[in-house]
């Protein structure tokens, strides 16, 4: 199980992110210097549980009202940003894991969307990530739903899926 954010790549997707969305018009000036900051802040000061429910309640309400699509459209941008970030030297290991005939995951904070479409591009074996709203027609309620992988959380996802998929974590890496 690989992190995604300063471990398999330089800095932070949701940065890359951000950018992306700003650049396609979801995402004000404002409101990327602010998560910008909030996301420093974060990182700084480390996190609690209510900092971390905090987080994923912001993220979950920003997107309310934005249509799935749009944010699906992000994607060559986002991978064109996160892409030349990847640590080589951290693949060649993920790759050591896999030719040794274990199965490698990406577990990151950052969507399960963007996680799998990653673990697809690196031909990982696949990529736990977050759910950060409902949907309802097509567009995002605002609404949190599903795991946020991050901490505790990441935890619980990884051991979801090693329950799943009969992966003895006692002997993962």
């Amino acid at each position: 199980f690989f992190d995604l954010d300063r471990t398999l790549m330089e800095g932070s997707s949701a940065f890359q992110f951000g950018r992306a969305a700003y650049k396609a018009g979801l995402l004000s000036r404002r409101q990327l210097v602010s998560d910008a900051v909030a996301n420093v802040r974060f990182r700084l000061r480390g996190s609690t549980d209510e900092d971390t429910h905090a987080l994923r309640d912001r993220i979950s309400a920003s997107l309310a009202g934005t249509r799935v699509r749009d944010l699906e459209r992000l994607g060559p941008d986002v991978l064109a940003r996160i892409l030349p970030r990847i640590y080589p030297q951290v693949l060649a290991i993920a790759y050591e894991h896999q030719d040794a005939g274990r199965r490698v995951y990406i577990a990151t904070a950052a969507s399960s969307e963007l996680a799998e479409i990653l673990a697809q591009v690196l031909s990982l074996d696949g990529g736990i990530g977050s759910q950060f709203s409902e949907v309802r027609d097509g567009v995002f309620t605002g609404e949190p739903t599903g795991l946020f992988i991050y901490g505790a959380g990441k935890a619980r996802g990884i051991e979801q899926l090693a329950a799943r998929e009969g992966i003895d974590l006692g002997a993962s890496y």
